[in-house]
């Protein structure tokens, strides 16, 4: 009898503790670890880094790294109220972000929607709003796409870059960020951005980052109810100085957005609008009045997420092929052998040059733009044992998967070999990580992948990249990245300007 009322008292316990799971001992976060500042120095992008020494800082994604090498693949910033969570292995990622679609939101920033950044495909909360943009977006950037609709552009836009580079060998570092810059701007509404487009982009974009910066802005702190309040002071109530800024930003970014957005409408109402990504979508939609706005801010998605980290990536490239004359040598031997020089390299050429993408893929993976890519989580989860509250704020370090030696042998040595079949077999395409995770992929990466095709193949066809030589000693550039947002290679890397 005794037995029986044990057994009962037990399934009793059990029963309750299925059904109150809030009576359960929560799991621990994963391993928490002290979390560097983001601020923003001398040249107004933002940083990551102690708050005294940004440019000399240490780049947060190799200490993360480190520290998983100790604790496992997660590591927890900041506090156990405001957790943040670092993904460090490719396991982890793949297992949080490409198969559970709960992690496919984005962290909160009310300072940013407050700047209209909410409709931004980069800013957009996962739901049905999202898909229909990333839909929008898929339509003209596809493969498909990309090697019919796009094709004159991005052929173009390269010999453009290179034609650049002949005339003014002095200026390449700032001449790849305006190639750029037009690509992407023909790109989304067929017109080539003027002097005061470009200033005004640079402008929001600087702006949004400082709307991002950490400790900044009290109203990226609050718990949400509590921010959601704040957000509808009154700019003229004491102490909201903030809602003046962000609505003068905020007219800044939408003139940006509607006005080129509505020139093409109005051209195509006339029957003369160039090609554009805005005109196609246009014509394939309803244009009801939602329709418009997705277009519209899906066009207004392109700039800031193209322009930056396209240009770190080609820099990248002269960067490190200047260190690498040997790289140089055998690209060039492919390209002679299979295309010769008669023409430039073009794209139906990409799939019978495989030791060029074996440079690009070692290029992506030595400094990937974009080395911590952010998420955030609509449920609560639970992984290897520990707790990832709902809404954390997640960073998956990139940089740190692209540098594992269990995936890559000698990862600080830029070795395209290791791409190459044969042997075990090559290691994982860079390609499959850089370009972001589950439904957060994205949209633009064909285009992307496509335009540093050309750059990097017609570039090592017709230059020979040389580092300077002072009396009689070869200088070769440092390998100069920033600590940011982007691992953007500094201009000082090249201030012994190398030789074409």
């Amino acid at each position: 009898m005794t037995a029986t009322i044990s057994v009962v008292f037990a399934c009793l316990i059990a029963a309750i503790w299925l059904v109150l799971p809030a009576s359960r001992p929560k799991r621990p976060l994963p391993p928490g670890m002290h979390v560097p500042v983001l601020r923003l120095d001398g040249d107004s992008r933002p940083r990551l880094g102690p708050p005294s020494t940004a440019k000399s800082a240490e780049h947060p994604w190799k200490v993360y790294a480190t520290w998983s090498n100790t604790v496992g693949p997660l590591v927890t910033l900041g506090t156990s109220s405001r957790p943040i969570v670092v993904i460090n292995t490719t396991e982890a990622v793949t297992d949080l972000l490409e198969k559970r679609s709960h992690f496919s939101c984005k962290p909160r920033w009310p300072m940013a929607e407050l700047l209209g950044r909410q409709k931004n495909v980069g800013f957009q909360y996962y739901g049905e709003r999202l898909k229909r943009s990333r839909r929008v977006l898929h339509n003209a950037l596809n493969t498909t796409a990309i090697g019919t609709t796009w094709k004159g552009l991005l052929n173009s836009q390269s010999v453009a870059l290179l034609q650049a580079f002949l005339r003014s060998p002095d200026t390449f570092y700032t001449d790849v960020g305006g190639n750029i810059e037009a690509l992407v701007v023909l790109f989304t509404y067929g017109k080539k951005p003027d002097a005061q487009y470009t200033s005004m982009a640079r402008e929001v974009m600087h702006q949004t980052g400082i709307a991002l910066q950490p400790g900044r802005w009290a109203v990226n702190f609050y718990p949400a109810r509590k921010s959601s309040v704040v957000m509808y002071v009154p700019a003229w109530f004491p102490g909201a100085g903030f809602q003046r800024w962000a609505q003068d930003a905020k007219a800044a970014f939408y003139r940006l957005t509607r006005e080129p957005f509505y020139h093409v409408k109005k051209e195509l109402s006339q029957g003369n609008a160039p090609l554009s990504f805005v005109r196609n979508a246009l014509e394939e939609s309803g244009q009801t009045p939602e329709e418009e706005d997705i277009i519209m801010s899906a066009a207004g998605s392109l700039f800031s997420a193209g322009t930056d980290t396209i240009t770190t990536a080609v820099l990248t490239a002269i960067l490190l092929l200047t260190r690498h004359p040997e790289v140089q040598a055998r690209a060039y031997e492919e390209i002679k052998t299979v295309v010769g020089t008669d023409r430039l390299p073009e794209m139906h050429d990409r799939a019978s040059l495989p030791y060029i993408d074996c440079v690009i893929q070692e290029i992506h993976r030595f400094n990937p733009a974009i080395p911590l890519v952010t998420h955030a989580n609509s449920e609560e989860d639970e992984y290897l044992g520990y707790r990832i509250p709902k809404k954390t704020w997640i960073m998956a370090n990139v940089w740190a998967m692209l540098h594992d030696a269990n995936d890559y042998h000698d990862p600080e040595e830029f070795n395209p070999d290791r791409f190459l079949p044969g042997g075990t077999g090559p290691a994982r395409d860079p390609r499959t990580l850089i370009y972001g995770f589950g439904r957060r992929l994205c949209p633009g990466m064909h285009l992307a992948n496509a335009y540093l095709f050309l750059v990097v193949a017609r570039t090592i066809a017709i230059f020979e990249l040389l580092p300077p030589i002072e009396d009689g000693i070869t200088k070769m550039p440092p390998l100069d990245f920033a600590v940011g947002l982007l691992s953007y290679v500094r201009k000082s890397a090249f201030v012994e300007c190398f030789r074409f």
